[in-house]
């Protein structure tokens, strides 16, 4: 090794070996500084930081061949675009980009809007405002597999999955409104348009009934009552899902006398077997405590205080409703689906994979990230600190003996 080599590998030794006399000399410093912003990164993210929470529905679009619809949607695209899309498109992949082109429009983000009062929630004063910052927070894309996602995200866990079904629910609807849908289409859009409404009344009668059984621990029911009640709310859901299917069968014209004459038949039968059940409920109950479980009858039980009699006569009541609307929501869903099944002709359908579920965890702020970057910068800084310390100190250690040289 030359003498000039020498020279500067021991030069380099040197400045190492200061840069760590610094490192050690203000390693309190750093190590003080880096621990507080980890530990304040940490606090203000699990205690001070808003939650948000997000829910995923997702969904997959079978290959689809080619068909009426799909010549009519593109047409229009490639009247309105002025471009060639039929050979722009790949064939299996222009329902999903119709789907997702409807996800993603301010027509279904303004019914969310409206349906969740997001405008009261986000506290703003347009509505455009509410469809934007919905959009802002939902992300929809797409896998390499070709599913589907619907992300949303929220303060509101319930909220967040609530708003991601609601996305597909209104998806299916809108999907069954296309040009070109036959009859099962317009069957099956009336149908999910029930089902909404059912599904948020069986939620109503849920939730009165949670909070009533909160209020009222304790409560002893009579099982033969309570059998009773339930039996003849399930003969009520049973009869709402098949007046349903009336009301369906007589707005379509193109159903036989016959076939409605044979609805209507059933749905008497129904209610002359309710009517045989309050009948026997009332004469076996001779103090009768009314339950209005609806416009169709009510119902007696027997109960040895007044008091609790009111509060049991209440609880079977709210007992009654959910039944009521649980039984009419799955026989709608069977229906549902049974009309999905046998859909015939050029409608696009799809495939729910994942419905969206409330989150047990936050998805943002995520502690254990913003403590990692807060740890890393604070090292740096702290790092750049304890130089920079240090240069301050050796200037201040020059002046005086620049001082005594003049």
């Amino acid at each position: 090794m030359s003498a000039e080599s020498r020279e500067e590998w021991q030069e380099d030794e040197v400045n190492l070996l200061d840069y760590w006399r610094v490192l050690r000399k203000r390693g309190r410093m750093i190590v003080g500084l880096t621990f507080s912003c980890v530990l304040i990164a940490g606090f203000l993210s699990y205690f001070i930081l808003v939650k948000v929470y997000e829910s995923t529905a997702r969904i997959i679009v079978p290959k689809e061949s080619s068909g009426e619809l799909e010549r009519i949607v593109v047409g229009r695209l490639e009247r309105s675009t002025g471009q060639l899309l039929g050979r722009l498109l790949p064939p299996t992949e222009r329902n999903r980009d119709i789907f997702i082109a409807m996800l993603k429009s301010g027509t279904m983000a303004r019914e969310l809007v409206e349906r969740f009062n997001l405008k009261e929630r986000y506290k703003v004063a347009f509505p455009e405002d509410a469809v934007k910052a919905l959009q802002g927070a939902t992300e929809i894309k797409v896998s390499k597999e070709g599913v589907i996602s619907v992300t949303v995200q929220d303060k509101d866990p319930r909220l967040a999955a609530d708003i991601a079904n609601a996305y597909i629910t209104l998806l299916d609807r809108h999907s069954a409104r296309l040009p070109g849908t036959a009859d099962a289409g317009r069957q099956r859009a009336f149908l999910a348009d029930e089902l909404e409404k059912t599904e948020k009344a069986l939620r109503e009668a849920e939730e009165a009934l949670r909070l009533f059984q909160e209020n009222s621990k304790g409560l002893v029911v009579h099982e033969e009552t309570k059998a009773t009640i339930l039996e003849a709310a399930k003969l009520k859901g049973q009869i709402v899902a098949a007046e349903a299917q009336l009301e369906f069968l007589g707005a379509d014209g193109t159903k036989s006398i016959a076939h409605l004459s044979a609805q209507r038949r059933q749905i008497k039968r129904m209610r002359r077997q309710l009517a045989a059940m309050q009948q026997s409920q009332q004469t076996s109950t001779p103090l009768g405590s009314t339950i209005p479980g609806g416009s169709r009858g009510d119902f007696s039980h027997p109960s040895a205080q007044a008091q609790e009699l009111g509060k049991e006569s209440e609880y079977l009541r709210l007992m009654g409703g959910v039944k009521e609307r649980e039984t009419a929501y799955q026989l709608l869903i069977k229906q549902y689906e049974r009309v999905k099944i046998n859909e015939t002709g050029d409608l696009p359908t799809f495939l729910v994979l994942d419905k969206a579920i409330t989150a047990e965890r936050n998805s943002k702020p995520r502690t254990t990230l913003y403590m990692a970057i807060a740890g890393v910068l604070s090292l740096f800084v702290g790092i750049f600190l304890a130089f920079f310390l240090e240069y301050l100190e050796r200037i201040r250690k020059q002046e005086p003996g620049k001082a005594q040289a003049q």
